[in-house]
């Protein structure tokens, strides 16, 4: 029995050796960690599987990952987690944020992950057709790049869903059949994130401008005869009047077209 649970916990150390030499390039494996979490059958983000992510594999393992250490939690508290679970790479992107040709790096190396860790067949071949329709989706066809952005989205979601939805009472479903009305939902969801992203950093832009221009950061400036006080902490500022006869002039252009009276 004792056997049998330590060929059931250790299979790796089972493993039969075949009869062949040694290989003249070393196999590329992906870290202890990812390793680890796949042979759980959790979640992975496909980061680990890029090639930035492999250089992981280098790193030396002097912790077993089922070890027991005292870790800071988040609200200051101290708790005893497993070795693997406070690893943590360099940079590690979400799903949604890779470009997508890492995307297509990365998911065929999960795949064989997920076959050397001994997921169960229909679970490996749904994995493989959901990455493969996401590759080859009319979206990945589109001139703007929006489109990539949505499927990479839309996979991340709907995969880290897929896992939750494992570990309740719901029976899994087929994650490999796209829904298109969720993805389109996602494009549109996506084209406003980027929207926005994009109007900040000109928004930000203009107000440096304008500091810059004006030649001072962070306090207000008092123009004689004016009718109001112009405060730099605002990115859109109202028109100046000045009491000039015919002198109307905007504060990004207020040196140039506006002539105060001096004092």
């Amino acid at each position: 029995m004792a056997r049998k649970e330590d060929r059931k916990k250790n299979k790796h150390k089972f493993t039969a050796i075949l009869a062949t030499r040694i290989p003249n390039e070393v196999a590329i494996t992906s870290c202890s960690y990812a390793l680890w979490k796949m042979d759980k059958g959790k979640y992975m983000e496909l980061w680990y599987f890029t090639n930035d992510g492999l250089e992981e594999a280098n790193c030396k393992k002097t912790v077993d990952n089922d070890a027991m250490i005292m870790s800071t939690l988040a609200d200051g508290s101290s708790a005893w987690v497993t070795a693997a679970s406070t690893r943590n790479a360099r940079a590690i992107l979400n799903d949604k944020d890779l470009p997508f040709e890492e995307f297509c790096q990365a998911y065929p190396h999960m795949l064989m992950t997920i076959e050397e860790t001994d997921w169960p067949e229909d679970r490996i071949r749904m994995m493989a057709k959901f990455w493969r329709n996401i590759q080859v989706h009319r979206f990945c066809s589109l001139r703007a790049e929006i489109g990539k952005k949505a499927l990479l989205t839309y996979q991340a979601k709907q995969r880290k869903h897929w896992h939750v939805t494992v570990k309740t009472s719901v029976s899994p479903y087929d994650l490999s059949l796209v829904n298109e009305k969720v993805l389109k939902e996602m494009r549109e969801r996506v084209y406003w994130e980027e929207r926005e992203k994009r109007d900040n950093t000109r928004n930000y832009k203009v107000s440096f401008s304008v500091h810059q221009d004006l030649g001072c950061a962070n306090h207000s400036l008092h123009f004689p005869n004016c009718f109001f006080k112009l405060n730099l902490f605002f990115c859109h500022m109202p028109r100046i009047i000045c009491s000039i006869p015919h002198a109307t002039c905007y504060t990004p252009m207020l040196h140039a077209s506006c002539h105060m009276p001096r004092h």
